[in-house]
C-alpha cells in the first residue's frame, strides 16, 4: 500500500511537471525571436496574426460563420488570451484581405462574438 501512494505521488508530480513544461513551451515558442524564427523556417505558411507562430507549429482556433465554412486568424493559444476587441480586429483584417461570398463582416464578427461569449462561459464551470 505504501508503494502504491509513492507512485501515485511520483506520478501526480511528473504530470505537475510536465504540464509546466508544456506551458513553458507554449509561452517560449510565442516569443518575437523564436516565432520569427520559425516564419522564417517555415516560408509558404499562413501565420496567427495574435503571435505570429506559422499554422504547422500551432492548431488554429475556427470560427464558423455558417454550417459549412469557417474562417481562423489566430491560434488556439491566442484566441483564449485575447480580449474580444482584439479577436474583432484579427478576423476583421482577415475578412478584407480575403475575399468571401458566403458571409459579410457583421455576419463574421457576430459570430466572433457568440464563439467569444461561449469561450466566457465554459470556463466559468
Amino acid at each position: 500500500m505504501k508503494n502504491r501512494n509513492i507512485e501515485r505521488k511520483y506520478y501526480s508530480v511528473r504530470y505537475d511537471i510536465l504540464c509546466k513544461q508544456e506551458k513553458f513551451m507554449d509561452n517560449f515558442k510565442r516569443t518575437k525571436f523564436v516565432s520569427g524564427l520559425l516564419r522564417f523556417m517555415n516560408p509558404g505558411y499562413g501565420t496567427c496574426k495574435k503571435c505570429g507562430l506559422p499554422w504547422n507549429q500551432c492548431k488554429e482556433k475556427t470560427v464558423h460563420y455558417d454550417e459549412y465554412n469557417g474562417i481562423f486568424a489566430t491560434c488556439d493559444y491566442c484566441w483564449y488570451h485575447s480580449t474580444l476587441d482584439e479577436l474583432k480586429e484579427y478576423y476583421t483584417s482577415i475578412y478584407i484581405r480575403q475575399t468571401f461570398k458566403n458571409t459579410t463582416l457583421k455576419n463574421l464578427l457576430e459570430c466572433v462574438e457568440k464563439e467569444y461569449n461561449e469561450k466566457k462561459m465554459n470556463s466559468y464551470e
